[in-house]
């Protein structure tokens, strides 16, 4: 089906999201630049505080490996 409307491809995370949806003349001028930029500035805070953060799955695999 993604084929059919030339998309190769999703975004593997949040952050490849955003960097395509800020490329996007159609999503910035459906929403507006105002709410375009806010909600794109929220997303790249939620991106942020997700990769700074270390996870109990993390610690659990990782702290007896180090």
């Amino acid at each position: 089906k993604l084929k059919s409307l030339y998309i190769d491809t999703l975004p593997g995370s949040l952050g490849e999201a955003v960097k395509e949806m800020k490329e996007s003349k159609l999503v910035r001028e459906t929403l507006g630049e105002t709410v375009f930029l806010r909600y794109i500035d929220s997303r790249v805070a939620e991106w942020n505080d997700y990769r700074l953060r270390v996870f109990d799955w993390e610690i659990e695999r990782y702290i007896e490996k180090y």
